[in-house]
C-alpha cells in the first residue's frame, strides 16, 4: 500500500470513529470495492477510502451501490483529491452515484455542521428550503418575476427552488438571500442515497463454485448478491437474516486473514458471517463450513442453526 493511501484510510477510519462510529475491521488489500462497514444507532454506511475520485473505476462503485442496497446503508467515498486537485473541506462531490468528501467533511456532516455546498460539473451548488423561499418572499411583496430578475434567473426557476424539484447555483442563493434578507441554505444530507435507481446488476465473472452457492442460497430463499472485489464474495438475505458469505477452494493465509474481517464487518452490520471453503478445512468453526456440508443443508432455519451451533475453537 503507497503511503498516500494508507494515511488516507487511517484518517478516514479516525474521522469516522470521531463521529461516533463502530468501524468493522478493514482489509489489508486496498483493490477491494469497500474498507469498511461502519454503524451508528440506526445508520448503516459502507465506505470506500480513494484517493482520487476522478481515478475511481467504475466497477468499484458499482460494488459499492450494490454492497450497501444489499445491506440497506448508505456508500461514501472518502477522498483527498479530484483530478490530481486537492478535494475541499465544506464541500460534497457526486461520483458515481455516491457522495464523495474529504475525511474533515464527513466526521463534521456527522456532528451537523454542514456540508452546505456540493460540486456538480465543477459547479457548486446548494439546497434550498423552499417553503422558507416562498415565505420570505412573500413577506417582501415579491412576485416570482420580481425576484427572478433581482438575482438574474428564469421566473420558472424561482418556481422550482420553491417546490424543492430543483437546486440553486451557490451565487444565485447568496443573491437570494441578500435580496429577502432571510437565510434559505439547508446542509447536504449526505445520509440521502444520490440515485434511487435499483442496484447495478450482476456482473459477469462468477466463478464456478460461487455460482454453486448463488444458487443453493437462492433455493433456500435468500436474495443473493454476487461481488467480485468485496472481502466476501455474497450477500445474501432475507426478511429475518443477512449473510456475508466467503466462497473459496481452500482455506489458505489469505483465506484466513479475509475471515477476520468479513467477522468484523458482519459483527458491525447486524449479520452472520459464512465461509464456505470447498476442500474439508478441518476446523470447527461455527461460520466455517465445508461445501460437501452446505449443499445438504435444506432450509434457512437449519443453514442458521448450524452457524449458530457451530463452537469456536
Amino acid at each position: 500500500m503507497e503511503g498516500g493511501e494508507e494515511d488516507l484510510l487511517r484518517s478516514s477510519l479516525k474521522a469516522i470513529r470521531e463521529a461516533g462510529f463502530d468501524v468493522s475491521t478493514p482489509p489489508d488489500d486496498r483493490r477491494t470495492s469497500l474498507d469498511v462497514i461502519a454503524r451508528r444507532k440506526e445508520v448503516l454506511l459502507v465506505a470506500k477510502a480513494v484517493e482520487d475520485i476522478e481515478e475511481t473505476p467504475e466497477a468499484l462503485g458499482r460494488e459499492l451501490r450494490r454492497a450497501a442496497s444489499a445491506l440497506s446503508a448508505i456508500p461514501i467515498l472518502i477522498a483527498s483529491r479530484k483530478g490530481g486537485e486537492a478535494i475541499e473541506d465544506g464541500v460534497v462531490y457526486g461520483k458515481m452515484n455516491i457522495w464523495a468528501a474529504s475525511p474533515a467533511t464527513i466526521v463534521n456532516a456527522f456532528r451537523g455542521k454542514g456540508p452546505y455546498v456540493y460540486s456538480k460539473l465543477n459547479r457548486y451548488y446548494v439546497q434550498i428550503n423552499g417553503k422558507s423561499l416562498r415565505a420570505a418572499r412573500l413577506r417582501k411583496g415579491l412576485s416570482l418575476g420580481d425576484l427572478a430578475r433581482m438575482v438574474g434567473v428564469s421566473r420558472k426557476a424561482i418556481y422550482e427552488y420553491e417546490r424543492g424539484s430543483m437546486d440553486a447555483t451557490l451565487e444565485v442563493a447568496i443573491k437570494m438571500e441578500e435580496a429577502l434578507e432571510s437565510s434559505l441554505i439547508v446542509p447536504v444530507d449526505i445520509l440521502a442515497p444520490l440515485t434511487s435507481r435499483p442496484p447495478p446488476a450482476e456482473e459477469e465473472g462468477v466463478r464456478p463454485l460461487e455460482g454453486e452457492v448463488l444458487s443453493k442460497l437462492r433455493e433456500l430463499g435468500f436474495e443473493a448478491f454476487h461481488f467480485k472485489r468485496a472481502p466476501f464474495n455474497v450477500i445474501a438475505r432475507s426478511k429475518y437474516t443477512r449473510l456475508l458469505v466467503k466462497v473459496s477452494g481452500s482455506l489458505d493465509e489469505h483465506v484466513e486473514r479475509e475471515l477476520n474481517v468479513i467477522r468484523s464487518m458482519a459483527n458491525v452490520s447486524g449479520s452472520l458471517s459464512l465461509t464456505i471453503v470447498k476442500e474439508e478445512p478441518g476446523r470447527g468453526e461455527r461460520d466455517l463450513l465445508p461445501y460437501s456440508e452446505f449443499k445438504k443443508v435444506g432450509s434457512e432455519p437449519e443453514l442458521i442453526e448450524i452457524i449458530g451451533q457451530r463452537p469456536w475453537t
